[in-house]
């Protein structure tokens, strides 16, 4: 009375010899990730080469440690799904941790940071005169 739970799914063994090629790749790619920090060409590019060898060290990892070379499509369409879900949460923090603050004005009038920031030259003059007024109108007693 044996059955077969398989349904259709086959289960692949991958060659000892490709686990072992892939390890010497990565310790290959974790020798040239160090020695790219002793050559200092721009810190741009340096991090974007380091950037590139971890990508492919993340896929090497991905396509042969976790199996998904010989998965079936809709395995391989979440996993590049991960990759473009990573980049893109990589690109908004990118933006939102280059981005410069702004003063909001009258949010904090007792703050020696907003006053000095409010003077700054990156602040166009309408907002400058939008935080004056906002100061004015707090530092004026009520009747």
């Amino acid at each position: 009375m044996s059955q077969d739970h398989s349904h259709g799914i086959a289960n692949h063994v991958s060659d000892p010899k490709v686990f072992l090629r892939t390890f010497i790749a990565l310790v290959f790619l974790m020798a040239l990730t160090v020695a790219s920090n002793f050559i200092q060409i721009n810190p741009w590019v340096n991090n974007g080469i380091n950037l590139g060898i971890a990508l492919v060290k993340a896929s090497l990892v991905v396509m042969f440690f976790m199996g998904v070379k010989q998965a079936t499509k809709l395995t391989k369409m979440f996993a590049i799904a991960g990759f473009v879900w990573l980049t893109l949460i990589t690109i908004t923090f990118g933006d939102y941790a280059t981005r410069s603050w702004e003063p909001v004005p009258g949010w904090d009038p007792h703050d020696a940071e907003s006053h000095s920031a409010m003077q700054s030259d990156s602040i166009s003059p309408l907002a400058k005169q939008h935080a004056a007024d906002a100061l004015a109108a707090q530092s004026t007693p009520e009747k």
